[in-house]
């Protein structure tokens, strides 16, 4: 939907087939309404289809259409943004008894209203965000107990934080450290989860390959096993088709265009990426469009496209809070207490205060931190055209002088810089004395900060 969007507002006419009854793909089949209501998510897409995207829902492509159709009736290009539609399982002992699910088909009814028959005791097997939904999701469906059992400890679980930390407070149970061995059950019920000690998940390398140790074992009682390991594509549609298909099972492209070996077919999102997050995915689309928009202009896919490189941000520890101003503290989003939000799937966000909504806007804004970013804000406001910036080679790279023969002292470049890097002081009289010093660099207007 967010490449049909652009495809429009560059001039072009362009149809999403949905194989859904409703259109929203894994929004709305694979993120809890507690997260995402529906209502809000149909309202967005609303808006997407009054500004000329045609939404075609409950239309299977290689059933109901295909791409020879297709060419047959005009259409020019296609996207294929289908994403990881399937769960993956174990294929551990018991992993295909009755009571076993995995996650993406379990998320999918459950936003879809059904309601799956799970039992009292839930294990879900997984530690990441959508392990966490999965948990959640049964604390809804009154699980009377839920227990999550991941390879990861504690602290390296992929999950965000706040997601663990609102699981918790609804009641979910974390075990840690932990691999599945066997599913163990009797007369056909599951009875619980043999499980082994995971000593590691990462090599020296920083590669999933996890360690154990065969001698620590444990069991986790529990009737319904749901596996929340990966998702996995499908791409059975494609069957017939010219279209390659890699040894993971997603779809082949060239990375710079997301061209795939047939001409007019381009793939984004993850089905091309792997597992990802909806921003990801979104941002993704946007790089296909640029590349369907030169093919129909008949322009090289490559022209003017960056090469886009892997960049490596180094790990920087956690900072206590205590050490920065209360101003620049974030403010905590209002959410209904976990015994009123576990009972239902109603969102769980309250929304902030019209305060606390300008408070987060100002502290992005102006965030404080007294480091120069670049922005240039300074130098545009200057009535006196006093400050000259300078870019150098290099992410980020920059310079800046103030000429102070020519500064008339109004304090704009003060008042705009959203850092606070910029600071007036007592310099300008300095150069009574000294006129040599009419200029004066960055380093000596930087704020200082008291240890």
């Amino acid at each position: 939907m967010t490449a049909a969007l652009e495809l429009v507002r560059r001039g072009y006419q362009a149809t999403v087939f949905e194989k859904s009854k409703k259109p929203g793909g894994m929004l709305m089949y694979g993120v809890p309404m507690y997260r995402l209501p529906e209502d809000i998510l149909l309202a967005e897409i609303e808006e997407i289809e009054k500004d000329g995207v045609e939404i075609i829902t409950g239309v299977e492509f290689g059933v109901d259409v295909s791409f020879p159709d297709l060419r047959r009736k005009g259409y020019k290009a296609f996207l294929l943004a289908v994403g990881l539609q399937a769960g993956r399982i174990l294929p551990i002992p018991g992993h295909d008894l009755p009571d076993v699910f995995s996650a993406v088909p379990f998320l999918r009814a459950v936003n879809s209203g059904e309601k799956p028959k799970i039992g009292k005791e839930i294990i879900v097997i997984g530690g990441g965000n959508v392990a966490v939904d999965v948990a959640r999701c049964a604390v809804r469906l009154g699980a009377e107990k839920v227990k999550m059992v991941c390879l990861e400890k504690f602290e390296e679980m992929p999950a965000f934080s706040w997601e663990i930390e609102e699981a918790l407070e609804e009641g979910v149970e974390i075990n840690c450290s932990w691999g599945p061995k066997a599913i163990a059950s009797e007369n056909g019920k599951i009875r619980g989860l043999e499980v082994i000690q995971c000593t590691a998940v990462f090599d020296e390398e920083g590669r999933f390959n996890p360690q154990f140790c065969e001698t620590v074992t444990n069991f986790i009682s529990g009737d319904t096993v749901i596996f929340s390991i990966g998702q996995a594509g499908d791409l059975s549609f494609l069957k017939g088709t010219e279209v390659e298909i890699d040894e993971r099972g997603r779809l082949k492209v060239n990375l710079q265009t997301l061209q795939t070996n047939v001409p007019d077919v381009f793939a984004c999102g993850e089905i091309v990426t792997g597992p990802s997050t909806c921003i990801g995915s979104i941002g993704h689309a946007h790089e296909a469009v640029i590349s369907i928009d030169q093919y129909l202009q008949g322009k090289d896919l490559t022209e003017g496209r960056p090469k886009f490189r892997l960049v490596e941000y180094p790990d920087y520890p956690s900072l206590p809070k205590e050490m920065f101003e209360k101003e620049r503290l974030r403010s905590k989003m209002p959410v209904l207490s976990p015994e009123k939000r576990k009972t239902n799937f109603n969102q769980i966000e309250l929304g902030f205060s019209d305060e606390d909504a300008r408070k987060e806007a100002y502290r992005c804004l102006q965030c404080l931190s007294g480091n120069c970013t670049g922005c240039s804000f300074c130098a545009r406001v200057c009535p006196a055209f006093a400050i000259k910036i300078e870019r150098k080679e290099g992410w980020g790279a920059k310079d800046y002088q103030v000429d102070l023969s020519l500064c008339i002292y109004c304090g704009f470049c003060e008042e705009q810089c959203p850092t606070r890097a910029i600071r007036l002081t007592k310099q300008f009289e300095k150069t009574a004395d000294d006129p040599k010093k009419f200029t004066f660099s960055k380093k000596e207007l930087l704020r200082k900060v008291e240890k």
